[in-house]
């Protein structure tokens, strides 16, 4: 028991002592909207708009009490970034979706529930208003940009990568109909 604690206490004691600096590395680009349009009317979406864009976009309002445009804002940017997943070549950056929902979350504030349950309870619930959602969501058509703001979050952007960060021969309308494929 005696040697446990010593044991402990030296592992523990180690740790406290292990004052090394932490530094992080980012990107130029890495997560960054490049549209600051507000709050926006969902319709209003243009497909030049990328998910950092689209997300912030949707907390802004949530943070309005706009929770029907924040849920499909937000949701839109979902779709959009897993169109993204499928072209950007490192997989590393993929996670950037994630780190943009948790920090539009966060952004949200007391708002944030309100928004998911009106994603949930009156959007992906609602066969006509998903289908109306969906409808819209293709008219403004697959995103016309170049995904820098993903490609800038993986380890890609630190090596001598070549290349533009897109999967080479990327088929867009394929992807895009895979994509759309829970629209209908």
């Amino acid at each position: 028991m005696k040697k446990t604690i010593v044991m402990c206490f030296l592992i523990f004691s180690g740790l406290l002592q292990a004052d090394e600096k932490v530094t992080n590395f980012e990107a130029v680009g890495n997560l960054e909207s490049k549209h600051d349009v507000g709050c926006i009317k969902y319709i209003e979406a243009k497909n030049i708009y990328t998910p950092a864009d689209l997300f912030k976009s949707s907390a802004a309002c949530a943070n309005q009490n706009n929770v029907k445009d924040a849920a499909r804002l937000f949701l839109l940017a979902r779709i959009y970034g897993s169109y993204d997943i499928k072209r950007v070549s490192d997989s590393s950056a993929h996670q950037g979706i994630m780190v943009l929902v948790q920090n539009t979350f966060a952004d949200m504030g007391k708002n944030a529930n309100s928004v998911e349950q009106e994603i949930n309870e009156n959007l992906i619930g609602k066969d006509k208003e998903f289908s109306e959602f969906c409808r819209v969501v293709k008219s403004i058509g697959k995103p016309s940009y170049h995904p820098q703001y993903m490609i800038s979050h993986g380890m890609g952007a630190f090596t001598d990568s070549k290349g533009n960060g897109l999967v080479e021969n990327f088929n867009e309308d394929q992807a895009w109909l895979e994509t759309l494929s829970h629209c209908g």
